[in-house]
């Protein structure tokens, strides 16, 4: 008796979920952001040599490896939504 009663109500509740579902709108096409860009006030110098790599930190941040001819290597991170350059390191090399 009592399964006959489980059974019942969990067919009923099947019942009501299938005929509450409504079809989903299609989802509208993805509409590509607009890049803003900013020049950089203080500009990359050339100093720091030759561009090894790009490492991103955030969404905003971008870190720039260069190598110069001694082998030294110098990062340099710049915000790209503010157009400066925040930080730089050198790490020398033996």
């Amino acid at each position: 008796m009592c399964k006959k009663m489980l059974l019942s109500f969990f067919g009923m509740a099947l019942i009501l979920m299938v005929i509450s579902c409504e079809r989903l709108d299609e989802p509208a096409a993805r509409q590509c952001g607009q890049i803003d860009c900013h020049p950089l006030a203080d500009g990359i110098s050339s100093e720091h040599g030759r561009l090894v790599s790009v490492t991103t930190n955030n969404r905003f941040e971008v870190t720039l490896w260069f190598e110069r001819p001694d082998r030294t290597v110098v990062g340099v991170r710049v915000n790209l939504s503010l157009g400066v350059i925040v930080d730089e390191v050198t790490i020398p090399r033996n």
